[in-house]
């Protein structure tokens, strides 16, 4: 099941790059996200310690409500996008937008990666 999973998150965002399926990617998207919910939710009912490896070891947590808290919003703009339903070819934008974009992503993750292994990067990286 994992490996699918996988699958998925790699084929999505191919979906949405594309004109014609960008639609299906939005739906796929947003399908991956309330199943992610649900999982979260079980692990908190359940009070099953399952641990969360998203970005790797790198940020390894348990599934709680921390997690939740990062879900929901992604659920609010995947709803958001299949509402508005507006399709913008990458290769149309302005490549400094698309630039900054990406540069600004990365730094969202390294900020979350840094703040997942502060205690570890406080003793010296041990």
């Amino acid at each position: 099941m994992a490996g699918f999973v996988i699958a998925l998150e790699f084929v999505i965002p191919i979906l949405l790059l594309v004109e014609q399926t960008h639609q299906a990617g939005e739906i796929g998207l947003l399908s991956l996200l309330i199943t992610f919910v649900f999982v979260v939710c079980q692990s908190i009912v359940k009070k099953v310690n399952v641990s969360c490896n998203c970005f790797g070891e790198t940020t390894a947590e348990q599934l709680g409500w921390g997690t939740m808290l990062r879900l929901v919003p992604l659920i609010v703009v995947a709803v958001a996008i299949l509402y508005i339903n507006s399709y913008v070819s990458p290769l149309e934008l302005p490549w400094m937008d698309t630039i900054s974009v990406a540069f600004i992503a990365l730094g969202i993750l390294t900020i979350y990666a840094l703040w997942q292994n502060r205690a570890s990067l406080l003793q010296g990286g041990h």
